[in-house]
Formats: structure tokens, C-alpha cells, sequence
């Protein structure tokens, strides 16, 4: 959710680099925060020693984060009108009123 509305705040034109930036914010540090804070709340880790469990997976995460902003510009660039509103139409006239 946090990735989709940083995102939409970035069109009508989407960018790798600023992609790439909303990844990591979105899919990285706010998980990795909710994430180590259960971790510490669950288990018997210090705030320290429950970062430290993430680092394995920060590798990937950074590389998915990459990968999918690449992938998010293609689709933006192929589809410009992705994420606009939708136009509602006014409700028709009931006949009968």
C-alpha cells in the first residue's frame, strides 16, 4: 500500500531512480521496521541482534527493488492512464421519478 501511493504521486511520469527510492522506502524499510519490532516484541532479540537477522535478506530485497521499478516504468510507459481515476459518469435519470 505504501509503494502504490508513493507511486501514484509520481505520475503522470514514472522514473527508474525515484522507482528505485519508493521500493526501498515502501518495501524495505517500513517492512523491515514493522518486521524487526515484532521480531524484538516475539522473540527474546535485542533491537540490534534482530536487525542484524535482516541483513541476510537485504541483498534480494535491493535487487527486487530494482527489478521492479525497471519492470513499473515499462508498464507505466505502456499504459500511461494505469493509475488514473476512474471518470464516473452521472447516474441516469429514473423514469419513473
Amino acid at each position: 500500500m505504501v509503494i502504490g501511493w508513493l507511486s501514484a504521486r509520481m505520475l503522470p511520469r514514472y522514473r527508474v531512480l525515484p522507482g528505485i527510492a519508493v521500493n526501498v522506502l515502501g518495501g524495505i524499510v517500513v517492512l523491515y521496521v514493522f518486521g524487526i519490532a515484532g521480531m524484538v516484541l516475539r522473540t527474546d532479540l535485542t533491537v540490534w541482534a534482530a536487525t542484524a537477522a535482516n541483513v541476510a535478506f537485504l541483498p534480494g530485497d535491493l535487487f527486487k527493488a530494482v527489478v521492479a521499478a525497471a519492470v513499473a516504468a515499462q508498464v507505466h510507459r505502456a499504459y500511461p492512464a494505469l493509475l488514473m481515476s476512474p471518470v464516473r459518469s452521472a447516474p441516469a435519470a429514473d423514469p419513473a421519478h
